[in-house]
This record gives C-alpha cells, sequence and structure tokens, in this order.
C-alpha cells in the first residue's frame, strides 16, 4: 500500500515510496530514513567555511565568520577585482559589494574558484548493496544482480529474464528478492541444478560389483556369478537350464533363469518343438498343405503354385511347352496352347485330320495330308460347287465347272474350254491342261 499521503517525511522531505521500504527525498542539511537527522555542515573534511573561516552549524544548514579580506556564505569572496581565467569549469566572476569579488560556479562545482565537484554521493540512497557513482551535480546508482531502478529498491525477476534459463536440466525457477531459487528434478543439486549428484554414495550394491553413477539412480554391474538390481542374487544361467540354441537370462528380481527360445522352439527350457501348423492362422497359401517339422515346418503347395508358403503362382509356360510356334497362355495349375490351323494336341503336336468333316460329297473320298485333303469323286460325279483355299493369308473362291479331279496333289484335266473366273475378273484358257496346288486347311463345299 501507498503511504505517502501521510507525509511519513521530516524536516520537508518529499514520500517516494513506502513499500517495501519508505524512501524519503530530504531538504539539503537532512538526512536518514525519514530525514530526522540534522547534518552538521561543519564536520565535513574539508568543511565549507574557505578561506580560514569558522563555521557554525544551525538546523538544516551552518553559517560562516570569515576573517578580515573575505566575504560570502562560505567566505569565498575575496577582496579586490575581477581577473580573466580566475574562475574555473566556466564560472563567472562578478564584483561585490564592499571591494570584493567572487566566483559564481555552474551546477556540480563549488569552491573559491569553482574547483570542486562536491561528492554527491554523500548522504546517497542507493539501496540493496548498490554502489553509488558520483556525477556533477547527480549521482547513479549501479545495482548488484538482482536489484534495478534508480536506487537499487526494484526486484528483477531472473526467472522471466530472456536468454537461457537460470535453471538447468528441468529445474523450476522460483524469484526472490534480490535473487532466484531453483527446485531440482531428482538426481541435480546446486544452484542452477547443474550438479549431477553421485547416487552411488548411497547405493548398496553387492560386495564386488562396481557401481555406475546414472542420473537421479545407479547401476550395480555385477561379477560373474551375480544378477539382481543389486548384484544380490546368483545366476541361475550358470547350470545351463535352456536348450543350446536357446539364449539364458535371468529375472532380476527373483535371480530365476528366463530362457529366450528360438523361432520353431517353445516350453520353459525351450526343448519343446512349436507346432507351426496349430498356431491358428494356416501359414500356408492357395489351400497348401501344413507340415510340422523339428523347429519349422513346410507347406505342400497344390498343383500351380510354389515357394515356401505356395504364396507364388507356378509359370508353366516358361519351359515352352507348345510346338510348332504355338503361344501358351498360362493358367492356375496348367496351361493352353493355341494351336495354329493344321495342328492340334495339348502341346500342338499332331497334324489336324482335314477329313474329319467329312468335306467330300456324293461318295466321294477324301484323303487327307499335310494339313490339308483332296476328294476321289466316283465316275459321273463332277467337283462342283463353291470352295475355299487359304494361300499366305488370305482366301480365293472360285466356280468352276464340268470337270474331274485326278491323282496327285494336283488337278490335271481338260475343262474343255469352259471359263474359270476369280473375284469378279475371267481367265480362260482350252485345250491345255491346268494344275494347281492348295494349302492346309482347303475344302470343297457341295
Amino acid at each position: 500500500m501507498d503511504f505517502c499521503p501521510t507525509n511519513p517525511c521530516a524536516n520537508g522531505g518529499t514520500c517516494l515510496l513506502t513499500y517495501p521500504h519508505i524512501v524519503c527525498q530530504c531538504l539539503p542539511g537532512f538526512d536518514g530514513h525519514t530525514c530526522q537527522h540534522d547534518v552538521n555542515e561543519c564536520y565535513r573534511d574539508p568543511g565549507p567555511c574557505t578561506n580560514g573561516g569558522t563555521c557554525l552549524n544551525s538546523l538544516g544548514s551552518f553559517r560562516c565568520l570569515c576573517p578580515p579580506g573575505f566575504s560570502g556564505p562560505q567566505c569565498q569572496h575575496r577582496a579586490g577585482p575581477c581577473s580573466a581565467g580566475l574562475c574555473l569549469h566556466g564560472g563567472t566572476c562578478r564584483p561585490l559589494p564592499g571591494g570584493f569579488h567572487g566566483c559564481l560556479c555552474p551546477p556540480g562545482y563549488t569552491g573559491q574558484l569553482c574547483e570542486v565537484n562536491p561528492n554527491d554521493c554523500v548522504g546517497h540512497h542507493c539501496r540493496n548493496g548498490g554502489a553509488c557513482q558520483d556525477g556533477v551535480g547527480t549521482y547513479s546508482c549501479l545495482c548488484p544482480p538482482g536489484w534495478m531502478g534508480w536506487d537499487c529498491s526494484g526486484d528483477e525477476d531472473e526467472c522471466l529474464a530472456p536468454g537461457p534459463p537460470p535453471c538447468h536440466h528441468g529445474g523450476t525457477c522460483h524469484n526472490l528478492p534480490g535473487g532466484f531459487r531453483c527446485v531440482c528434478v531428482n538426481g541435480w543439486s546446486g544452484t542452477s541444478c547443474s550438479h549431477n549428484v553421485d547416487d552411488c554414495v548411497s547405493a548398496t550394491c553387492f560386495p564386488g560389483a562396481t557401481c555406475l553413477d546414472r542420473v537421479g539412480t545407479f547401476l550395480c554391474q555385477c561379477p560373474p556369478g551375480r544378477t539382481g538390481l543389486l548384484c544380490h542374487l546368483s545366476d541361475a544361467c550358470l547350470s545351463s537350464p535352456c536348450h543350446a540354441e536357446a539364449s539364458c537370462d535371468t529375472n532380476p528380481l527373483t535371480g530365476s533363469a528366463v530362457c529366450v527360445c528360438q523361432p520353431g522352439s517353445t516350453g520353459p527350457t525351450c526343448h519343446q518343438d512349436l507346432d507351426e501348423c496349430q498356431l491358428g492362422a494356416e501359414p500356408c497359401e492357395h489351400g497348401g498343405r501344413c507340415e510340422n517339422t523339428v523347429g519349422s515346418f513346410r507347406c505342400r503347395c497344390p498343383a500351380g503354385y510354389t515357394g515356401s508358403r505356395c504364396e507364388a503362382d507356378v509359370d508353366e509356360c516358361l519351359s515352352q511347352p507348345c510346338l510348332r510356334g504355338a503361344p501358351c497362355l498360362d493358367l492356375l495349375g496348367h496351361f493352353q496352347c493355341l494351336c495354329p490351323p493344321g495342328s492340334q494336341g495339348p502341346t500342338c503336336e499332331r497334324e489336324a485330320d482335314a477329313c474329319a468333316s467329312h468335306p467330300c460329297g456324293n461318295g466321294g473320298r477324301c484323303q487327307a495330308g499335310a494339313g490339308a485333303f483332296r476328294c476321289h469323286c466316283p465316275p459321273g460325279e463332277t467337283p462342283t460347287g463353291i470352295w475355299g483355299l487359304p494361300w499366305g493369308g488370305w482366301a480365293w473362291t472360285g466356280i468352276w465347272g464340268a470337270g474331274a479331279v485326278s491323282g496327285g496333289l494336283g488337278m490335271d484335266r481338260d475343262l474343255g474350254g469352259r471359263g474359270l473366273s476369280w473375284g469378279g475378273w475371267g481367265l480362260s484358257w482350252g485345250g491345255w491342261p491346268w494344275s494347281g496346288i492348295w494349302g492346309a486347311g482347303g475344302s470343297v463345299i457341295e
């Protein structure tokens, strides 16, 4: 609260603040906490009276009794006229009544010739250990860490100061008047929580163990044959209770052995085989049959699948099973050959029977060969009709008249001068034989 309106300062002092302490600005000639003391100026060194004057103290002031030839409040005026450069620090010399002269000094200087800079730190108001620095007509306070303000009466909150936090390693900062205090987390100490507490000082490791200090804890490094947090237990792994391929560890609380099994083994000592086929989820894919083995399992894959879990499809076309250049179509568990005209079979290994569709009519006899056929007509029958002959990927179609087909792979017969036409254009000859050869797939349609 502000109690300045009650005017706690005496002798005309001015109240500046009352919390946390009363601070009064005293008039010249008074000092003290509330300006209650009269300053005896005559005790100052040097005294206020110059040139051999005698000082007489009074309430809030003093008076000088000057010797002959001097006058003024401090006997600073000499008899005689002013001379150039007499007054220092910018002081002004002025004549005085009675044939005296004196220097009028600027603020901050005094003395007969303005040669003295009075120590303004006398009676200063620097608080909390602040150092007073004298100036010219004034002074300033150099505050110690933790304090601030013109008289070092303001507390500085170090916890909110910019820069790195004053408390390290997670410590909590609490501001105090003129300082701060750090509440450290477990494992740290010191004014700024920068010291790691040696937890091994109070550790209780088993004799023969080595203590390793940590932050807020410690670790006991056990010698051979000992185990546990404090190395106070015998190591049960020394008797080799686990399977040879398993790893042995010890329970740090009880010292009992803990066997860590390899995949495929189970049981307290890892001597029992683990049946992976009975664990729940089927390990084999695509209908594969799981068979347990010692320490593992294997999958019997159905046709068309392979891999350790039957996860991969077998590409039956990789072996190029199709003959005669036929394309291969990979299917699940088998393949299919797309045979070209004139071949058949699973791998296109056989020639097609061109007579299977009975292409010859009127009792004609069909003769197959090289993927093609020819018709042997009975006497009196003429091979008439429309027939197809594939050749080089495109078809010929034609109509013929009377004639006969004889042995061999061609037609050799005088067609009696009759005309033979293909595809809208005419071709005729007479009196000479005509021969022809047709390829695979040819047929006669009655």
